[in-house]
């Protein structure tokens, strides 16, 4: 591809790809955790941990968290696929969408939003502060806690969030994650350093993959 032909379409939102995400906060109204679905989410700061949310002013989610100032955030897995789909074509205020998908609320502990039993991973947060954007209200986040399955965490207590199987969002469309192609610094790095890691890369993601076969 080139780009010395380049074709100009105007200022869009085409940009990506997204983290794809399930987002839980509690409905005190309903007396239920409502679940959405995102992609116009990303991490703000590390010290201290912020992540950011920008939502449509008329969501539900908007509202709720408006008041409930917390949520969790569930990035989205091959499984979940089907799942975040519908929780982002339908209302909460229509519909109990964990009833609706056969989901199993798991409570956590302190919180009053429950999350689905087959997340593998869970991000805490709480909301630090919002902004009216226009045609978005955009959040900053304050990670309080994150939550990962057995499985995603090695022996040497390292995560492992590609086993996963996680994807991600672009132009209007669901993509799962691939192959590993480098790590950060691997253009740097030594020809063993790299092989090696090149390596350990790969075998976890032949790891997924045989899970996903079980």
């Amino acid at each position: 591809m080139s780009m010395t032909a380049a074709v100009p379409i105007g200022p869009t939102t085409l940009y990506g790809p997204l983290p794809v995400a399930l987002v839980a906060v509690y409905d005190a109204e309903r007396g239920r955790t409502n679940l959405s679905t995102v992609a116009w989410t990303g991490v703000a700061a590390t010290k201290p941990p912020q992540l950011t949310l920008s939502l449509k002013p008329e969501r539900l989610t908007t509202e709720l968290l408006g008041r409930e100032r917390r949520l969790t955030l569930l990035p989205v897995t091959r499984e979940l696929v089907t799942t975040a789909d519908f929780c982002g074509t339908v209302s909460g205020r229509e519909v109990d969408k964990f009833a609706e998908c056969g989901l199993e609320p798991v409570p956590l502990a302190g919180r009053r939003e429950a999350i689905p039993a087959g997340a593998p991973i869970a991000v805490l947060c709480s909301c630090e502060r919002d902004f009216d954007l226009g045609s978005h209200r955009l959040f900053i986040l304050r990670v309080d806690d994150v939550l990962l399955a057995p499985e995603l965490v090695d022996p040497d207590g390292a995560a492992a969030p590609a086993r996963a199987g996680l994807v991600g969002w672009l132009h209007g469309a669901y993509h799962a994650l691939g192959e590993p192609l480098g790590f950060f610094g691997s253009s740097r790095a030594r020809p063993a350093i790299y092989r090696r890691r090149m390596a350990k890369l790969r075998q976890r993601t032949r790891i997924e993959k045989a899970s996903k076969k079980r």
